[in-house]
């Protein structure tokens, strides 16, 4: 009985050693909620299927939202019909200096396919994309405001959730991709 005690502790000390030696290895901030089902080592190993950048036309008082797909990656128009979750949106929080107003115009614009998760037809986007958003300022004070931007990639079939702000700076609004 005294030799399996001291072999338990042995064993327990053992494993107490080596988690405590350890060193800091800085790492990446991965979002969860993009995390494909192959486990850790096909996260590191991946590579977004498309490429997103963010600008403004203050002039239209549009934010623009360009999206490159790389080939056979794709997604649901952010105006298709029916009750898909993932379409492209821009979320941010109510408040009092900018309102989203209107629906997303895509150039170019998306085509109609059968429906592969049921009935009727949806509208897929399988091209390099440029979307537009209208906005309402309801103030001209300085400020940021943070959202996200989100959508699901197909056929990686993950929720793209994409950190944002929009900010406004002496009357010049942006709208800047944020780092996790």
């Amino acid at each position: 009985m005294m030799k399996l005690l001291f072999m338990m502790s042995l064993l327990a000390s053992i494993v107490f050693v080596n988690t405590t030696d350890s060193k800091t290895i800085p790492c990446t901030p991965i979002n969860p909620k993009q995390i494909p089902c192959q486990g850790l080592e096909a996260i590191v190993k991946s590579k977004d299927p498309y490429q997103i950048t963010f600008d403004v036309d203050n002039k239209t008082n549009e934010l623009l939202i360009k999206i490159d797909l790389e080939e056979g990656s794709y997604y649901l128009g952010p105006n298709s019909a029916g009750t898909f979750k993932g379409l492209l949106k821009v979320d941010i929080p109510t408040n009092e200096h900018i309102e989203l107003v209107g629906k997303f115009s895509s150039k170019p614009k998306p085509t109609l396919e059968e429906n592969q998760w049921g009935e009727g037809t949806i509208n897929v986007i399988r091209k390099n994309t440029r979307h537009s958003l209208g906005y309402k300022l309801k103030s001209k004070d300085d400020f940021n405001i943070k959202g996200t931007v989100q959508f699901v990639i197909e056929p990686k079939c993950t929720m793209e959730i994409i950190p944002v702000t929009i900010s406004n700076k002496s009357g010049r609004l942006s709208l800047l991709r944020n780092c996790l």
